[in-house]
């Protein structure tokens, strides 16, 4: 009942960028190797009249990331 999100950085440069997630969205940083989920920092913000999440992505080159929706009840923790 959650979304997960894979980010991935394919060129040979280092990107730093802002995100943007439609919905409304209370995410963690997941390194699935560790186990850990780790808070990010994530704002909404509104598209075309509709929420959004928008968060700050920063990967050397040829790196990936996941973000995983929190459950709904820590979504306010």
């Amino acid at each position: 009942g959650r979304n997960f999100y894979f980010l991935a950085n394919s060129s040979d440069q280092r990107v730093d960028l802002d995100v943007t997630l439609r919905g409304r969205l209370a995410l963690g940083a997941w390194t699935p190797s560790a186990g850990t989920v780790t808070e990010v920092d994530a704002k909404t913000i509104q598209v075309g009249g509709q929420d959004c999440t928008r968060v700050h992505l920063a990967l050397d080159s040829v790196k990936t990331a996941f973000f995983v929706e929190k459950p709904p009840e820590s979504a306010g923790k």
